[in-house]
């Protein structure tokens, strides 16, 4: 470590820029937009990873043992396929990876919003009953599903950060990983808060995380031309630069 923090070669690039003119990215709604994208893809992954042992357990009736395991099917795919998001961001841009990542995570999110429900239709032969609910296998095959976009997300919105913000991403990246990290932190006790009096946990455990992933799938929407971001990102620099 000391030889590390002794290397000459590391203080090259060190930036003159104070601490005050660095809050200036701040002002920037980009950073605001991608500290969004990030509290979902990085904050909400958090916060399923450690509520979802417990909800197998009390929506499925698990023991701990097989609840932890299921849980890893998205736990694993969401912390080591971070490096293939990575690539895909390079190959295939950011902006065009988050805007699948999103919806992926909006399609799988909300087949996961609907608790188990009975219902009755009154026919002509008599009441019938029907069943709508997720089993233990579809419920686990959504959430590895999501796993993985999650972990693509994770990487394709440093992606942006280093597109946009070359000479500022040290900031930058600073503002959008504390975002993430209040996502992680707030959405288990709303997860908690959100639990219905009929213990429903399901309803408690997706309502807010597609509320937060509804209002950036919007913004991605509106900016999904190619163009449109090539455009943008110029200018972002060149006001970057001037700063």
């Amino acid at each position: 470590m000391g030889i590390t923090l002794t290397e000459r070669d590391h203080s090259t690039g060190a930036s003159q820029v104070t601490v005050l003119e660095q809050l200036k990215a701040l002002k920037d709604p980009a950073v605001w937009r991608y500290s969004q994208y990030y509290s979902i893809v990085f904050g909400g992954y958090v916060a399923l990873a450690l509520w979802m042992t417990k909800y197998y357990i009390s929506e499925y009736g698990f023991d701990i043992q097989v609840a932890a395991l299921l849980a890893a099917g998205f736990s694993i795919p969401g912390g080591l396929l971070r490096a293939i998001g990575g690539w895909f961001s390079d190959k295939y841009g950011a902006h065009s990876v988050t805007w699948w990542v999103l919806w992926v995570g909006l399609v799988c999110l909300f087949f996961l919003s609907y608790p188990q429900s009975d219902f009755t239709i009154h026919t002509v032969s008599g009441p019938k009953t029907f069943h709508i609910g997720l089993n233990p296998t579809v419920f686990t095959i959504i959430m590895f599903t999501m796993g993985i976009s999650f972990a693509i997300g994770k990487a394709s919105v440093f992606k942006y950060i280093a597109d946009d913000y070359p000479h500022n991403i040290g900031v930058v990246s600073g503002i959008v990983g504390l975002a993430g990290g209040m996502g992680g932190l707030s959405l288990p006790i709303l997860f908690g808060a959100l639990v219905d009096p009929d213990r429903s946990a399901l309803v408690g455990v997706h309502a807010d995380v597609r509320y937060r992933l509804g209002v950036p799938d919007v913004d991605v929407l509106r900016r999904s031309a190619p163009t449109e971001r090539r455009q943008e990102r110029p200018a972002r620099r060149a006001r970057t630069d001037g700063a």
